[in-house]
């Protein structure tokens, strides 16, 4: 995810924020995004090895997972320092773990004999100029919330926070999210979907690869590892052009992107430009 997302996310913010304090500010009743993801070939690859099957799917910009969902709601606390005392305050915020982020989707299935594990596995990005990115699993961001870009966002936005109630709304939100996790694994005739999430904007790769490195494909009679394979799948950036419509029944923004044409959103842009 990229800054244009924040763009979003900071709408749904302010209607928060504006309906709690009985505000009568007009609402733009259509928001219009032009938004980078990474492409693969067509809308998706499928490649087999060993009896191993990975279906790499571009990441899903207009899907409602990257705009906040209701869990994302999270009660956090910072300190409020007034003339004479210091004062606790709390903000519900929208905690959204895929700021800043590139989220691949990602579905594997395992037609080999044995169970397929990924705790010795890597999962990278690498770009033209040499750059690897390595995939954070779910069990990383629990450790330490921080590893999200998302955490800077927070800690610019209250300046005086108390880092454990950030810590535990993250984890909070986290624990529902379908991220790659190192405990994962994948019995013979089954299918794991899950997400491969990098903390690196799609914004920052024009093109490149996503590896995954030591894929195990046998193992001994003792169960190790004893032979693996490697999986490379080439992707470009690409732009997709979104909007989302203010519903106002409601009183908020509908919970999805809706895919428009290049000149709409250059007609729509021009006019609230101008």
């Amino acid at each position: 995810m990229n800054s244009k997302i924040l763009k979003v996310l900071t709408v749904f913010i302010t209607i928060v924020v504006l309906s709690s304090c009985g505000s009568t500010k007009q609402i733009a009743q259509t928001q219009y995004f032009k938004l980078p993801y990474l492409g693969f070939d067509t809308e998706s690859q499928v490649q087999t090895k060993s009896e191993i099957s990975i279906k790499v799917t571009r990441t899903g910009i207009e899907n409602s997972k990257f705009i906040a969902r209701d869990n994302y709601v999270q009660t956090i606390s910072y300190h409020y320092y007034g003339a004479y005392n210091t004062y606790v305050r709390t903000a519900n915020v929208r905690v959204v773990p895929y700021y800043n982020c590139t989220a691949i989707d990602l579905e594997i299935t395992n037609n080999t004999g044995h169970i397929l594990k990924f705790e010795n596995s890597l999962f990278v990005l690498e770009t033209p100029t040499g750059q690897s990115v390595y995939s954070i699993s779910k069990e990383d961001i629990e450790n330490k919330p921080s590893i999200l870009p998302y955490y800077d966002y927070l800690l610019k936005k209250y300046s005086n926070p108390i880092v454990s109630t950030f810590d535990a709304a993250i984890i909070n939100v986290v624990s529902h999210e379908n991220i790659l996790s190192k405990s994962d694994f994948i019995l013979p005739g089954k299918t794991l979907k899950t997400v491969a999430l990098f903390p690196v904007a799609s914004e920052g790769f024009d093109s490149g690869k996503l590896i995954f490195y030591d894929i195990p494909v046998k193992t001994d009679a003792a169960g190790n590892t004893s032979e693996k394979t490697m999986f490379e799948f080439d992707f470009k950036r690409n732009i997709t052009f979104v909007k989302l419509v203010y519903n106002e029944a409601e009183k908020k923004y509908d919970n999805k992107f809706i895919k428009i044409s290049e000149e709409e959103y250059n007609l729509n842009n021009k006019q609230n430009n101008n």
